[in-house]
C-alpha cells in the first residue's frame, strides 16, 4: 500500500506542478469575469427605462446593452403575436368547422327585407333570397379590407 502511495504521490510529480504557468487560468477568470458584467448589464437594460432616456433627451445615443434589450423587446412582442394568430387561426378554423357540419341551417333570410337584398345585389353581383355562411365570411373580409382601405387613406391625409 505504501509503494502505491509513493508511486502517485511522488515527489517528482508533485513538483512538475510548481512549474505550471498559472497566470493562463488567472486571465480565463478575468474574461469569465468580465463577460459575466457584460451579461448582467445587458440583461439589466430594460426597454422601459430606455424609452425614457430617449424621451428626455432626444440627443440620447444608446449603447449596445440597451440595443439588445429593445431587439429582445420587439422580438418577444413578435413571437407573442405569431402565437396569438396561430391561436385564433386555430379557433377560427374550429369555429367554422363546427358550424359547417352542425345540423342547424346557418342562412340570413333576406326575402322579408328588400333593403338588404339591394345590398346583396350591390355587393355580391346577382339577386340573393338569402346569405350563407360562405357569404358571411365573404362579408366580414370584405369589412376589413374597407377598414384597411379607410386607415391608409386616413394616414396618407396626415
Amino acid at each position: 500500500m505504501k509503494s502505491l502511495f509513493n508511486n502517485i504521490y511522488s515527489v517528482e510529480k508533485v513538483s512538475t506542478f510548481k512549474k505550471v504557468d498559472f497566470g493562463q487560468i488567472d486571465k480565463v477568470e478575468a474574461i469569465k469575469e468580465s463577460s459575466k458584467q457584460v451579461f448582467e448589464k445587458i440583461e439589466s437594460a430594460d426597454f422601459d427605462e430606455v424609452v425614457y432616456k430617449i424621451r428626455n433627451d432626444i440627443n440620447y445615443k444608446i449603447n449596445e446593452a440597451e440595443q439588445l434589450a429593445v431587439l429582445n423587446f420587439f422580438d418577444d412582442l413578435k413571437r407573442e403575436a405569431n402565437e396569438t394568430l396561430i391561436t385564433v387561426k386555430s379557433y377560427k378554423e374550429k369555429l367554422v368547422k363546427d358550424v359547417k357540419e352542425s345540423k342547424t341551417s346557418h342562412l340570413l333570410d333576406l326575402k322579408k327585407k328588400p333593403e338588404l337584398q339591394k345590398y346583396a345585389k350591390e355587393i355580391f353581383q346577382e339577386e340573393k333570397d338569402s346569405i350563407s355562411l360562405d357569404d358571411y365570411f365573404v362579408l366580414l373580409e370584405l369589412k376589413k379590407q374597407l377598414e384597411v382601405d379607410e386607415f391608409i387613406k386616413m394616414s396618407e391625409e396626415e
